[in-house]
């Protein structure tokens, strides 16, 4: 069985501009408003995801097939994490554990979608083994940034890579806190990852844009498109965030 791939690195990008988004939830329209008020260009430019491409809106299919476009990459989030889950395994309790994390709002009844959509459950089954828990960009002036869904699981970016692939305990701790940590709502939480200029997050909802240490939080809660949203009452909307990468190091 092939292995799972764990870290990418991309090279520069010297005929455009790199951007990244924060969780997008299948809200497709936010997307394509945001790309096209900064007028990206499919033909040079390049969107960078940190996951959760899916669930909480309507258009999740659509958003995961981003994947198959040559400008558009992504991390696994903890919801893709589920749905990879749910697929492979075919447990009665992975499947409900994802429905009723957002599953419901595209997927009616998961045999009857399976029976369905074949190719596209075949699209899912192979990003089980090709979407990345980490991304590594490196930007035309030498700097480096790194992706990671929930959090960096290490205190050093050279190490992160091993350290997922780790078939021990080690690794398994890793991957789960690179999908599901929340250690960003403690603002005493955090420290400067080491040897890598930046690292960009979601999952954790974030009124506006945020820098930690040398961490940023993006995820301004594009699924929030109500006040009320899984029992719990907000105060405001919350939106999709698209940001050059390089604007990434203004944020405070």
């Amino acid at each position: 069985m092939d292995q799972p791939i764990y870290f990418k690195r991309f090279d520069a990008n010297t005929q455009g501009r790199d951007f990244v988004i924060g969780d997008l939830h299948g809200q497709l329209d936010q997307l394509f408003r945001a790309m096209e008020s900064v007028r990206f260009n499919t033909a040079k430019d390049r969107l960078f995801s940190v996951g959760d491409l899916i669930d909480r809106g309507e258009d999740s299919l659509r958003a995961f097939e981003l994947l198959h476009e040559s400008w558009f990459f992504a991390v696994r989030g903890n919801h893709e994490a589920m749905m990879f889950n749910a697929y492979l395994n075919r447990d009665p309790k992975e499947i409900g554990m994802w429905m009723n994390s957002g599953g419901r709002r595209w997927i009616d009844d998961f045999d009857q979608f399976c029976q369905t959509h074949h190719e596209f459950c075949r699209f899912v089954e192979d990003q089980a083994l090709r979407m990345p828990w980490s991304i590594e960009v490196a930007l035309p002036d030498g700097r480096r940034i790194g992706l990671v869904h929930a959090e960096c699981p290490c205190k050093d970016w050279q190490q992160l890579e091993s350290t997922l692939a780790n078939s021990d305990m080690s690794g398994k701790v890793a991957r789960y806190d690179a999908l599901w940590s929340r250690t960003a709502k403690d603002p005493g939480a955090g420290a400067t990852i080491e040897n890598i200029d930046l690292t960009v997050h979601g999952h954790t909802i974030v009124s506006t844009p945020q820098r930690r240490h040398n961490s940023c939080y993006i995820d301004t809660g594009a699924c929030l498109q109500s006040k009320r949203f899984f029992g719990l009452i907000k105060k405001q909307k919350g939106y999709l965030t698209l940001i050059q990468m390089e604007d990434l190091f203004e944020l405070s």
